[in-house]
This record gives structure tokens, C-alpha cells and sequence, in this order.
């Protein structure tokens, strides 16, 4: 389990069932790694109530449909030179998604935009505006970007109100406060 403390009470969270239902067929079992870091990043967004949307794409590397139309200097497989692009590959380096500390996992996601990782934990965008085809009818912008990555793998969506929604296809799959 995994206590946390809200403003003026504790709260409990089952941490391995969590962990489980939310990534358990998109993320191999070997990799708790990544898991636990998405999972407390999400508790650390969510306390902090910093909105996020983050996309855990189904195959490693960056080749993905997902990623196409990504403005490029959002892209850290780019080879950009100038913006956010090169400053993030500064900070972020070689190193996976885990191996960040919390406070910068937590920036990297609060960039308005979505945070794109790959299955290894690799890190893709930062900051990228997701192509949606519009047929999301209910939600905002963050809703609609986490259900068009959720069609590559994952998509999650951290509301400012501290509110988690995961999806694997349109319908979030799991969801908690």
C-alpha cells in the first residue's frame, strides 16, 4: 500500500492492484520499473493538482502514428538544434522515464501537451500537441489526447481537480481521485 498525506487526512492506495489493472497487458511484467514511476507520478500530479496527459505507446522506438504530426521540436528523437526539443534532450539525456527523478518526471508531464513514453520507458515528446480525429464526444482537450494514444497503448489523463483516468481504448478502463 501507499499512504499519502491530503491537506487535512490520510489516503490509502492499493498499490500493486493499482499497478496491475492500470498497465498490466501494454507493459511487460519485467518492467515494474516504468510502472511504479507512472504510478507515482500520477499520485504526485494528481496531490498537486497539475493536469497531464500521458501516452504509453505499445511498441518501443518512434516510429508511431501517434507521433506523426508532432511538431518536431517536441520530439526528442528529432534532430532539432533549437526550442524545448534540445533542452529537454539536456535534462533528459540517454536516461528512461524511471530513472528521473520525481520532481522531473512531474515537470516533464506538467509541459502543457502530452508526455509520450514508449514500453521501454523511452522518452518521445514532451510538450506534443496529439492529433485527434474528433470523435471524441465527451471531455476536453486532454480527454481526446488520452484517448487517441490509448489506440497505440495507454492513454492517461490527470485532471487539475487530482482526478486519474487511464484508457486502452475510448472508455477509460480505470479511474480514481
Amino acid at each position: 500500500f501507499v499512504f499519502t498525506k491530503a491537506p487535512s487526512f490520510l489516503r490509502c492506495f492499493p498499490q500493486k492492484t493499482t499497478l496491475d489493472a492500470m498497465l498490466s497487458e501494454e507493459i511487460s511484467k519485467e518492467d515494474e520499473r516504468l510502472k511504479k514511476a507512472v504510478y507515482l507520478t500520477l499520485l504526485d500530479l494528481a496531490f498537486s493538482k497539475q493536469g497531464a496527459c500521458i501516452g504509453i505507446l505499445a511498441k518501443e522506438g518512434n516510429r508511431h502514428p501517434a507521433l506523426e504530426g508532432i511538431k518536431a521540436d517536441t520530439l526528442l528523437s528529432a534532430p532539432s538544434s533549437e526550442g524545448m526539443g534540445r533542452i529537454l534532450k539536456n535534462v533528459i539525456g540517454s536516461h528512461k522515464f524511471y530513472e528521473l527523478p520525481r520532481k522531473i518526471r512531474m515537470s516533464l508531464c506538467s509541459i502543457d501537451g502530452a508526455l509520450v513514453l514508449d514500453r521501454a520507458g523511452t522518452v518521445l515528446a514532451a510538450g506534443a500537441i496529439i492529433r485527434t480525429n474528433g470523435s471524441f464526444l465527451a471531455g476536453g482537450g486532454r480527454t481526446a489526447a488520452a484517448q487517441a494514444l490509448a489506440a497505440e497503448g495507454i492513454g492517461i489523463k490527470v485532471s487539475s481537480d487530482g482526478y486519474v483516468e487511464i484508457f486502452t481504448g475510448h472508455n477509460p478502463t480505470l479511474h480514481f481521485a
